[in-house]
C-alpha cells in the first residue's frame, strides 16, 4: 500500500502544481479581462464559427510533419547503427505525442520515447544521445526561424525588445551544442571525470560524447537532420498560422508573427511547469501576440484550438499504445545489434 502511495504522489504534486498554475493565469486574465469581456463565451463562440476546410488542413500538415519527424529519428538511428525499421519510429513518435499530454512540459514524451527505442535494442546511451540531439536540433532550428523572424519585422519598434530573448536562447543552444560536440572544451572539463566516477555514470557519459561526436562527423546526415527539422517546425508553424484562418470570427493576423513567437511559446512550454505546458502556452500566446494588437481572447482561443490538433495526435498514440506489441527482434538481429542475449 505504502509502495502504491509513493508512485502516485508525483503524479499528484505534477497535477497540482499544473492546477496551481492554470488557475494563476485564469485569475490573472479574469482581473485584466473579466471586467470588460465575457471570456469563456467569447472562446465559445470561436469554437462554433471554425471553418472545417481550413482546420482539415492544418490537421493534415501536423501528420506531415509527423512522418517528416519519424524520418529525422531514423536518419539519426540508421547512421549509429541502431536499426529499427521507419515503422516502428513513426509509431513511436505518435506515442510521444500521447505522453505529451500527460506529463510535464510539451516534451516530456521523449522520456517515453526513448524508453521503448531502448527496449527494442537494447542500446540505451545511443538511444537516449540520439533522442536529446533530435530535441536539440530540434529546438535550435525553431529559434533560428525566430531569428530570420526578426528581420522581416525588425521595423516594428514594439517587436524590438524580443531581439535579446531570442538571440539569448540562440546562444544557450549553441552553448549546448559546443559543449556536447568538441572534444577541446570537453577536455577543459576533465576534472569532473571523478565525479562522474562516484556517480557510476563516466560510461554513460563516454557513450553519450562518442555518439555526438559520430554525429557531427557524419555531414551528410547532418545536413539531412538540419533540412527536415526546417521543414518540420516551418509546417508546425503553418498548421497554427491555418488554425487561426479556421476561426472565421478572428480577424487576419499575419504569418510572419506566428514565426517570430511561436518558437519563442514552444522553447518556454517544453519547461516542466505544468502538465503538456498547459496553461503556459495559452499564457505566452495572449502575452506575445496581444504585442501586435491581437485581442488576448483570440490568442487563447487560436491556442486552445491549436492543442485540439495535438489531442488527436495524442489518440492516434493511444490506439497505436493498446496495440498488441511488435514481434520481437530474433536472437540473430540482436546479435547484429550488439545487445546481449
Amino acid at each position: 500500500m505504502l509502495c502504491r502511495i509513493k508512485r502516485f504522489l508525483p503524479y499528484f504534486f505534477r497535477l497540482v502544481l499544473t492546477l496551481f498554475v492554470i488557475a494563476v493565469i485564469c485569475y490573472g486574465f479574469e482581473k485584466k479581462l473579466g471586467q470588460q469581456e465575457d471570456i469563456l463565451g467569447q472562446i465559445k463562440t470561436h469554437f462554433q464559427h471554425i471553418h472545417f476546410g481550413w482546420f482539415s488542413l492544418a490537421l493534415s500538415i501536423y501528420f506531415v510533419y509527423s512522418f517528416i519527424s519519424a524520418y529525422r529519428i531514423a536518419l539519426l538511428t540508421w547512421s549509429h547503427d541502431i536499426p529499427i525499421s521507419y515503422n516502428k519510429l513513426l509509431k513511436n513518435i505518435y506515442i510521444g505525442y500521447l505522453f505529451n499530454l500527460f506529463l510535464m512540459g510539451s516534451t516530456g514524451g521523449d522520456v517515453i520515447r526513448s524508453y521503448y527505442l531502448t527496449k527494442e535494442t537494447g542500446k540505451k546511451t545511443e538511444v537516449v544521445t540520439v533522442v536529446f540531439l533530435d530535441r536539440l536540433l530540434g529546438m535550435a532550428v525553431m529559434v533560428s526561424l525566430a531569428i530570420m523572424a526578426l528581420i522581416f519585422n525588425f521595423n516594428e519598434p514594439k517587436l524590438r525588445f524580443l531581439i535579446t530573448g531570442v538571440l539569448s536562447l540562440f546562444f544557450i543552444m549553441m552553448v549546448v551544442i559546443l559543449f556536447f560536440s568538441s572534444r577541446r572544451i570537453m577536455k577543459r572539463f576533465a576534472f569532473l571525470i571523478p565525479l562522474l566516477d562516484k556517480l557510476k555514470i563516466k560510461e554513460i557519459a563516454i557513450k553519450t560524447f562518442e555518439t555526438l561526436n559520430q554525429t557531427k562527423k557524419r555531414k551528410k546526415v547532418l545536413i539531412g537532420v538540419i533540412i527536415s527539422t526546417l521543414i518540420i517546425q516551418s509546417l508546425a508553424i503553418v498548421s497554427v498560422w491555418l488554425v487561426s484562418l479556421s476561426m472565421m470570427k478572428i480577424h487576419f493576423i499575419p504569418l510572419r508573427y506566428f514565426f517570430l513567437f511561436l518558437p519563442v511559446i514552444y522553447t518556454i512550454s517544453s519547461v516542466p511547469i505544468s502538465v503538456g505546458g498547459l496553461g503556459v502556452g495559452e499564457a505566452l500566446f495572449a502575452g506575445l501576440f496581444a504585442i501586435v494588437g491581437v485581442n488576448q481572447v483570440d490568442a487563447i482561443s487560436i491556442s486552445l484550438l491549436s492543442r485540439s490538433i495535438l489531442i488527436i495526435g495524442a489518440l492516434v498514440g493511444a490506439v497505436i499504445y493498446l496495440l498488441p506489441s511488435t514481434v520481437p527482434y530474433s536472437e540473430e538481429e540482436k546479435e547484429q545489434m550488439g545487445v546481449c542475449c
